[in-house]
């Protein structure tokens, strides 16, 4: 893993189901069971232009564009929507700023076109919260908050919910990281919803 698979053309309108069968060992066609399975996560990805704009507990930030203002190596932005919300400390599971940068540190995600926003899903790493941060939005001329600054935060996961906007992009702006190590703004997923 991680396994990745593109299911737009067997998409329909309304609810779909999906079912993942793992068969992965020759010995269990014969009789001979054996323990098998999937090692590493499965992600289903459609593109931008099967989400509507009016889509409800959609997440949009999976199928984003997704870049930062500097980054560690080994700790890609492409970790902060790879649809993987755990906690885990380490580059195979979040994204981080690169060392001697200075804060403020962002992770941006570029939806392609305007969607309707107004909750986010923020998970950072066990034992290395993100302390100090603010979700912003473009409106299509500047960056404006879409909810207050969180300060003196210490939760690996942060539901945030704002007033509707409308964006094209959507970005968070960390300022502050961890007690251990505050120059550093570690972002395991961001998740980006409307929820009337």
């Amino acid at each position: 893993g991680p396994y990745v698979f593109d299911i737009s053309t067997a998409l329909r309108p309304g609810k779909n189901e999906i079912r993942v069968r793992v068969a992965n060992l020759i010995n269990n066609s014969y009789g001979d069971r054996q323990e098998s399975g999937l090692f590493g996560p499965v992600v289903l990805r459609t593109p931008q232009t099967s989400v509507s704009n009016d889509m409800v507990d959609v997440n949009f930030a999976a199928a984003a564009k997704v870049k930062a203002s500097s980054t560690s190596a080994g700790y890609s932005p492409k970790r902060a929507n790879d649809s993987d919300s755990g906690t885990a400390l380490g580059g195979e599971s979040s994204w981080s700023n690169a060392d001697g940068t200075g804060l403020p540190q962002w992770v941006e995600l570029d939806f392609g076109s305007d969607r309707k926003l107004n909750a986010v899903e923020i998970y950072t790493t066990d034992s290395y919260e993100l302390k100090d941060f603010q979700i912003e939005y473009w409106n299509g001329k500047e960056w404006l908050p879409a909810a207050g600054r969180i300060t003196d935060n210490t939760a690996a996961h942060r539901s945030i919910r704002f007033p509707t906007v409308t964006a094209s992009k959507l970005r968070l702006m960390g300022y502050r990281g961890p007690d251990k190590q505050p120059n550093f703004v570690r972002v395991n997923e961001i998740e980006a919803y409307y929820r009337p």
